[in-house]
């Protein structure tokens, strides 16, 4: 009888030392996902550690690309020792999973803009004046013009905030060489501070990492949010096709009467932007052309006709160096 106690206690004495450390500290599994693999990078190697015990992973400070380290999904930040970065963990009282990546979004599913843009505070404070929208095309309709709206509204301001609150997902198919796009500009109620712009193309959007340049498309197509209740100015700009070596051509009258031809070069097209002007037009100064689009006549540095329609310039970019 005595025999078999000593053998149980043997046997459950063993399993003890099998789980825990001689202290009973309990270990647990860790697996390494080191999807760098390089020898620049010290990193724990997969096994069994001590709940509690201090766990380092350290780099070298690399400019060119990024380091993430996930300890079961949470982010760990690193701080600068010696020229290198440190990731400096304690092992979970549970089997853990720790990942060293350059991908910052691992293991995430949706987001929102503030997780991978520096958005502004005034517009985190909802902090808003007034809001621009600009709708047009890329890749194709390269002659027609975009559209432009602001409003100060109360609630079409509210509305197009709640753009900060939209959820979007990773998107690593091909993007498609045309479709739409939308910019949409906030206005900050303190007027020292600078309006922030955000370009989205085909319900996409960038979050403008040299390195990476990842991807994001929101779950909800997200122009409804700036279908304004009240328009306080509308306005147009040219399609982004405009943009190249327009050529400005100046009809100058020789001592005969007849006009010849002289060009310039001219690159702010898509920098202007207009309204409609339903007065009459001075007399045509020159034009500019360019492939695939029609003429644009330039009447004034600031008036000038399009598709048989007259418009008035009313951006700080005009057509004065060119007359």
């Amino acid at each position: 009888m005595k025999r078999k106690f000593f053998k149980s206690s043997l046997l459950l004495s063993f399993l003890c030392l099998s789980l825990c450390s001689c202290d009973n500290v309990p270990k647990y599994h860790l697996e390494v996902l080191d999807y760098f693999s390089s020898d620049i990078i010290s990193v724990p190697r997969s096994g069994e550690y001590k709940e509690g015990e201090t766990l380092t992973v350290v780099t070298p400070i690399i400019t060119d690309v990024g380091i993430y380290v996930y300890l079961n999904g949470e982010k760990i930040l690193n701080d600068v020792v010696n020229d290198n970065w440190v990731y400096e963990f304690t092992m979970p009282s549970q089997d853990s999973t720790l990942v060293i990546t350059y991908d910052q979004y691992y293991g995430q599913d949706k987001f929102v803009l503030d997780d991978f843009l520096n958005v502004d505070q005034f517009i985190l404070d909802k902090e808003v004046k007034e809001v621009r929208a600009e709708f047009g095309y890329v890749g194709v309709a390269p002659d027609s013009l975009n559209s432009v709206y602001y409003s100060d509204n109360d609630k079409d301001i509210e509305k197009a905030l709640s753009l900060f609150e939209e959820k979007l997902v990773k998107y690593d198919d091909q993007i498609p060489s045309g479709g739409n796009y939308l910019v949409i500009t906030y206005y900050p109620d303190d007027e020292f501070e600078k309006e922030t712009t955000y370009r989205i193309i085909n319900n996409r959007i960038s979050d403008n990492d040299f390195a990476q340049n990842n991807m994001f498309k929101f779950v909800n197509d997200i122009r409804s949010l700036f279908d304004f209740d009240e328009v306080k100015l509308s306005s147009f700009t040219f399609n982004d096709l405009f943009k190249g070596n327009n050529t400005l051509t100046y009809f100058v009258k020789d001592s005969t009467g007849n006009f010849e031809e002289t060009t310039k070069k001219f690159n702010a097209i898509t920098e202007i932007e207009f309204v409609s002007y339903e007065e009459e037009a001075e007399e045509c100064l020159g034009y500019l052309s360019s492939a695939f689009i029609d003429k644009i006549f330039i009447h004034s540095e600031k008036i000038f006709s399009y598709k048989n329609k007259m418009y008035q310039i009313i951006s700080d970019q005009d057509f004065i160096d060119l007359i």
